[in-house]
């Protein structure tokens, strides 16, 4: 390796996350954002997901989904979009 080069990032762990039955409960969270309140019910999976993703980013849980809903149509179906995200 030259003096410049950097080594490989480290393994921040994996990225699937092993599921128990109770992860895929729907859960209800309102999540505000800029005035806006948005209730989505999401299994407790996409939640968890969503925190990740998060913090990867360093912003919070309603500027993500604040962020995916200005990418949707319209009349698009919000929920869905979260979990393709």
């Amino acid at each position: 390796m030259s003096a410049g080069a950097t080594s490989p990032p480290t393994n921040p762990g994996p990225l699937l996350l092993p599921l128990a039955n109770e992860d895929f409960a729907l859960e209800f969270r309102v999540v505000a954002r800029g005035g806006m309140r948005r209730g989505i019910r999401l299994e407790r999976a996409f939640w968890i997901s969503l925190k990740r993703m998060a913090e990867s980013r360093k912003c919070t849980i309603g500027m993500l989904i604040d962020e995916i809903a200005g990418t949707q149509a319209q009349n698009g179906n919000l929920t869905s979009a979260i979990r393709v995200a």
